[in-house]
């Protein structure tokens, strides 16, 4: 894992998988799509790889095995998989909720006042989210934080210069997460996350 030591200044959390429980549902969706189109559901590669934090229509594509050039088109399958998403979200709305620790963070960081934004979907790995990011927070990136669960997003967030990656995951996925350079540290939910890792200016806040 890699190691910079810089002043940490705000906090930029991924939505879908960090601050949405919501990976399940997602990936169940994604596999009756595929199904639907190819006949067969993502492989664990291919849902890492492939789906995850991924624009619709480059995942789209790569199950299809062909560029999508109609507008129309493109906007049906989306309109149907966001449908399916939806009703399968509704229908398990216990548990379609905030991550473990999510509220207690997010009260955390208005409490203290440390700068934090959202970052989420759009052309990862493509730095620009990350890079808009930290400028909507008006800290540089590589004083930023960044939490992450997918691969692609991870390495949008190293190429924007981020000072620190957490990867978060299940158990399962720690030895994928732990070989992907820029990762500094791997949690299981924001309930790990170290509050204690912003300085401030007067006083820190002391944290358990």
């Amino acid at each position: 894992m890699k190691t910079k030591i810089t002043k940490i200044q705000g906090l930029i959390l991924d939505f879908n998988g960090v601050l949405l429980w919501d990976t399940h549902p997602h990936e169940q969706v994604w596999g009756e799509v595929s199904t639907m189109l190819r006949g067969t559901s993502p492989t664990p590669a291919e849902m890492e790889n492939m789906v995850h934090s991924r624009p619709n229509k480059s995942t789209f594509e790569y199950l299809l095995g062909a560029p999508i050039t109609s507008t129309s088109k493109l906007r049906d399958l989306s309109d149907f998989k966001e449908a399916k998403y939806r009703e399968l979200c509704l229908s398990n709305r216990y548990d379609f909720t905030l991550s473990p620790g999510a509220i207690d963070l997010l009260e955390f960081l208005e409490k203290y006042k440390i700068p934090h934004t959202i970052a989420t979907a759009s052309e990862k790995p493509n730095p620009d989210t990350y890079l808009k990011a930290a400028d909507n927070i008006n800290i540089a990136p590589e004083h930023c934080i960044v939490v992450e669960d997918a691969i692609s997003g991870i390495k949008a967030a190293q190429r924007a210069n981020i000072s620190r990656i957490y990867a978060l995951g299940p158990s399962e996925r720690h030895e994928i997460l732990r070989k992907i350079d820029g990762v500094y540290n791997i949690i299981l939910s924001l309930k790990q996350f170290p509050k204690n890792i912003f300085e401030k200016s007067n006083s820190s806040p002391k944290q358990q």
